[in-house]
């Protein structure tokens, strides 16, 4: 599951539940963006 799109996030939540439906276990995790240094991801 990913959140980084919020226009994205209903479609994870409907993935997830459906997912946990069919006998998974969905995981949602925080994460960020590396921000940048000049120019260049660190």
């Amino acid at each position: 599951m990913d959140f980084i799109n919020e226009r994205e996030n209903e479609a994870e939540v409907t993935r997830a539940i459906e997912w946990w439906k069919g006998g998974g276990i969905p995981t949602i995790m925080w994460h960020w963006g590396a921000p940048l240094l000049q120019g260049v991801a660190i």
